[in-house]
């Protein structure tokens, strides 16, 4: 039996361009993004039969009760989020090791916070996840990159449900190669152009399937895979916020803290 339909938004895509797309983290205006709207169906991760997976559908929710009393605009709780995190992910995959690649804030009311991205994306691609592992340790980068690895993002709610504007996931089952459009991703700002990466943007495809968690709360991580070296696991999650018609409003605006990190395997 199919998920029941929880919200239907139009969410944007990229349109085909002669040249690479380019984002810019906390820039918008020095971007050269050209959007594709369209109308999507999302449903619930909730009626997935057994639950979302990590290794089938390269996203889950899971139970995880955070030690930290409060989280601002302060960096006072990066320190014990990213340990959280670290062990979450050694936990729920068997890796050997977890590099967190930073810890960030998203909100449109507190001053220095970016604001939920708003377009169909993942932060990694086979390259851009094969840069990272190379830019941490370059002593190590060939050991690492002949074993498994995996990029993952780490993302839980700071605000309480429900969300005005949740995030959407895509089951990595219904991407195929030819919907990935490589895009530059700057994330230190016009003045640190040296700090980029290569980030995957989509094209749409009418097999996407979406889902979101409606009522996800602040005892859960929600966490998706943004590159998997082994084929056998579910790999580059497309994703975005969106505006959810059946919110019941008003409610506070969304704020989450997120966390990128490398995964190796022995």
């Amino acid at each position: 039996m199919s998920s029941p339909i929880q919200a239907q938004a139009s969410l944007p895509y990229i349109k085909p361009t002669k040249e690479a797309p380019i984002s810019y983290a906390g820039y918008p205006e020095l971007e050269n993004l050209h959007y594709d709207w369209q109308q999507v169906e999302i449903r619930s991760a909730r009626t997935i039969p057994g639950g979302a997976s990590l290794k089938t559908h390269g996203f889950r929710a899971v139970k995880h009760p955070t030690a930290i009393g409060v989280f601002d605009e302060s960096d006072t709780w990066h320190p014990p989020f990213l340990v959280e995190v670290e062990q979450l992910l050694k936990a729920l995959t068997g890796a050997s090791a977890v590099v967190t690649l930073g810890a960030a804030y998203r909100s449109v009311i507190l001053k220095g916070s970016f604001a939920p991205a708003s377009f169909c994306h993942s932060d990694f691609t086979s390259v851009g996840a094969a840069m990272h592992v190379g830019q941490l340790d370059p002593e190590l980068a060939d050991l690492r990159l002949a074993k498994r690895f995996a990029a993952y993002n780490v993302w839980r709610l700071v605000s309480g449900a429900p969300q005005d504007v949740p995030l959407a996931l895509c089951d990595a089952r219904s991407v195929r190669s030819a919907d990935v459009v490589p895009g530059k991703a700057y994330y230190g700002g016009p003045d640190n152009t040296a700090l980029w990466g290569e980030m995957a943007m989509f094209r749409f495809n009418p097999a996407h399937r979406w889902y979101f968690y409606p009522d996800l709360s602040n005892d859960e991580v929600l966490i998706w895979c943004g590159y998997d070296s082994d084929p056998a696991f579910a790999s580059i999650v497309p994703h975005t916020a969106f505006r959810d018609p059946t919110c019941p409003m008003p409610v506070p605006p969304r704020a989450n803290v997120e966390c990128r990190c490398l995964a190796f395997f022995d």
